[in-house]
C-alpha cells in the first residue's frame, strides 16, 4: 500500500540516547534510532534491509549532532552506498535525512565504498552533513558520495565533502585515479547544491564531482577548492547519453583545474567564478562536446582560463565571459586554427591578460578580432570588479561591461532574451555565487552525542 502524505513522519536518530531495536511506529524524539542506517535500512543490516521498518516516503529523518560510525556493504563496490535507503520517495514527498547541527559520518573498519547518496533510489534528500573520506575508504574509481544505478530526483545539500590527505584511517590503500568527491554514474536529476567540496587532490583525473552517463543533472553554488578538478563532466559508454547537465553560480578557486565537459551534450555552463587554478579553469573537450554554451562566468589569475580542445566539438559557444589578469585567455596546443573549430565566441571581455591566445602560435587580439573574424562584439577593457584583491568581482556601478551581452538565457530573469545583460557572473549584482548560508565547514561534535566505533 502506498504511503500517503498524512501518513509521512519526522523520524529521529541519537547516537548518544538512541535505540535500535525501536521500531518505526515507536520512534520519537524521546525514543530514537542510535544509527543513520537503521532510519535507511530498516533494520541494523546493510544486507538485510526491512522497507516497512525504514525512512519511508515523505518522511524526514532528524539525526542529531554528533559523529556516527556506521557500517554498510562489506564488498565496498565503486557503486554501492553504505547508508542507500530500502525505500524510494515521490515527487512530492521525498525521503529527507537531515543533520541538526554538525553531523559528521564515518565507517567503520572493514567497510568501503561510498558513505552516502543514492544506489537505485529515487527522491532522497541528504541535508547538513559532513563527509570526511580520511574516515571512509573510497575503493578504486569512486569517492564518499555516490549517486548510481540510475538514480533520480536526489539531492545533496548544505553539506562538506572533504577529500582524503593521502592516507585512511583504517590503513587502508588509497587512490588516485578517477577519485572523486561526488560520483554520478549514471545518475539523473541530481542536485548538487550550496556544498563545500575539496581536497579531492590530484591530477586530471580526479575531481570534486565527476559524471559518467549522467543527465539533467544540476551543479549550484556551491565553494570547490584544491581538486584536481572541481567539476568533470567526463565519459559516455556505449548505450547511454550525458546530456543537459547544468553547473551554475559555483566559486571554484584554487584547484588545479575547474570546470570540464569532456564527453557531453547541450551542457549549460554559466555565472561561475573562477579563480587563482593553477592549470585549465574551463576545459571544452576534445572528447564530442555537442552545442554547450559557456556563458557569463568570471575568470581571474587562472593558468590559462578556457581552453578549446580538440577537432570533436560541435556548435560551441563561449559568450559573455570575464577574462582577467591571467597568462593568456585562451591556449589549444593540437590547434594551429581557431576558425576550424565549431566554437563561437563574441562579446567577451579580456583584460591585464600577458597575451591573448595561443594555437600553435600566439594570437593577439587585434588578429582575433581583426584576422580571424573571432569574438567580433568582444571588448578589451577594464571592467572595473568592486574589491578584485578581496575576490569581490562584482561590477563597479561605472563599470563599462555593464550593458554588452545579449541575454540569451535571461540570466536576469525579466522574461527577455534579447535585452542587454553584464559580462561575467554577476548579472543583476544581487545574485549569490557560492554557497548560500555558510560558509558550510566542519566543525568538532560536541563530547555528548558523539558515537564511538
Amino acid at each position: 500500500m502506498l504511503m500517503s502524505v498524512a501518513d509521512a513522519k519526522t523520524l529521529y536518530v541519537n547516537g548518544a540516547t538512541g535505540n535500535d531495536a525501536t521500531t518505526y511506529e515507536s520512534n520519537s524524539a524521546t525514543s530514537p534510532w542510535r544509527t543513520i542506517g537503521r532510519a535507511a535500512w530498516g533494520s541494523t543490516s546493510y544486507t538485510s534491509p526491512n522497507a516497512a521498518q525504514a525512512a519511508k516516503s515523505g518522511d524526514v529523518v532528524q539525526i542529531a549532532e554528533g559523529i556516527y560510525w556506521e557500517t554498510g556493504n562489506p564488498s565496498g563496490g565503486r557503486f554501492t552506498v553504505s547508508l542507500n535507503p530500502a525505500n524510494n520517495g515521490t515527487a512530492a514527498s521525498p525521503i529527507i535525512f537531515r543533520g541538526v547541527g554538525n553531523v559528521s559520518i564515518r565507517m567503520q573498519r572493514g567497510f568501503r565504498g561510498g558513505m552516502i547518496g543514492c544506489e537505485g533510489r529515487n527522491y532522497i534528500i541528504w541535508d547538513n552533513f559532513q563527509i570526511d573520506d580520511y574516515y571512509g575508504g573510497s575503493t578504486s574509481d569512486t569517492g564518499p558520495v555516490v549517486f548510481s544505478g540510475n538514480a533520480r530526483h536526489c539531492q545533496l545539500i548544505n553539506s562538506t565533502v572533504k577529500g582524503h590527505p593521502g592516507s585512511y584511517y583504517h590503513g587502508y590503500p588509497t587512490f588516485t585515479m578517477n577519485y572523486r568527491g561526488i560520483s554520478l554514474e549514471p545518475a539523473h536529476n541530481i542536485i548538487i547544491r550550496n556544498n563545500v567540496i575539496h581536497d579531492f587532490r590530484g591530477a586530471n583525473n580526479e575531481a570534486g564531482i565527476m559524471m559518467y552517463d549522467s543527465n539533467d543533472n544540476i551543479v549550484e553554488n556551491n565553494l570547490m577548492y584544491n581538486n584536481g578538478v572541481a567539476v568533470f563532466i567526463k565519459g559516455v559508454h556505449a548505450g547511454f547519453t550525458q546530456a543537459r547537465n547544468i553547473v551554475r553560480r559555483n566559486i571554484v578557486r584554487n584547484n588545479k583545474g575547474g570546470i570540464r565537459g569532456l564527453d557531453c551534450e547541450d551542457t549549460l555552463v554559466y555565472q561561475n567564478v573562477l579563480y587563482g587554478n593553477t592549470d585549465i579553469a574551463l576545459w571544452i573537450g576534445p572528447d564530442i562536446v555537442a552545442r554547450s554554451r559557456w556563458f557569463n562566468n568570471t575568470l581571474v589569475n587562472n593558468a590559462r582560463p578556457i581552453v578549446p580542445h580538440g577537432p570533436e566539438l560541435i556548435g560551441i559557444q563561449v559568450i559573455g565571459n570575464i577574462v582577467a589578469s591571467s597568462p593568456l585567455a585562451y591556449d589549444n596546443w593540437d590547434t594551429s586554427d581557431p576558425r576550424t573549430q565549431d566554437v563561437l565566441y563574441d562579446y567577451n571581455v579580456y583584460h591585464n591578460n600577458t597575451r591573448h591566445a595561443y594555437f600553435g602560435s600566439w594570437i593577439s587580439f587585434a588578429d582575433w578580432q581583426g584576422v580571424y573574424r573571432l569574438d567580433v562584439n568582444g571588448v578589451s577593457v577594464n571592467p572595473l570588479f568592486v574589491n578584485p584583491g578581496a575576490n569581490d568581482y562584482r561590477l563597479q556601478p561605472s563599470s563599462p561591461v555593464r550593458s554588452l551581452v545579449i541575454d540569451v538565457l535571461d540570466l536576469n530573469a525579466n522574461g527577455s532574451t534579447t535585452d542587454l545583460i553584464p559580462a561575467g557572473a554577476y548579472v543583476t549584482g544581487n545574485e549569490t555565487i557560492g554557497p548560500t548560508v555558510g560558509p558550510v565547514q566542519p566543525k568538532p561534535a560536541s563530547p555528548s552525542s558523539v558515537t564511538v566505533e
